[in-house]
């Protein structure tokens, strides 16, 4: 079922290798994409932010998602893929923490 799945959304045949990226890759896409969605009302309604400041973050999150992208595929070249994809969620996992941890109060990422 996978693989008729695979060969209809990728347009071929795919590695059985990099199923479980493709997995994770999907499995991240939709679950931060409705998270970020709500980053920017929770910045301006619990850390007390203007827009334009969350449009900066927003600005700014780009090109380090970038940056952190490049770095991750050769750390994911010299180490394999599960030790950064299991750093990576976990580095979120402490992020979003660490937001919840400081409402209410001024953030220095937005201050």
């Amino acid at each position: 079922m996978l693989e008729r799945v695979s060969r209809a959304a990728l347009g071929g045949d795919v590695d059985s290798r990099v199923r479980p990226v493709v997995a994770v890759t999907f499995a991240y896409a939709v679950s931060f994409s409705t998270f970020w969605v709500y980053v920017g009302v929770f910045a301006v309604d619990r850390l007390s932010a203007r827009p334009a400041e969350v449009g900066v973050l927003f600005l700014l999150s780009a090109p380090a998602a970038g940056i952190a992208n490049y770095l991750s595929g050769s750390l994911s070249d010299r180490f394999g893929r599960k030790s950064p994809i299991v750093a990576s969620f976990l580095a979120g996992t402490a992020t979003v923490g660490c937001w919840r941890w400081s409402a209410g109060a001024p953030s220095l990422g937005l201050r």
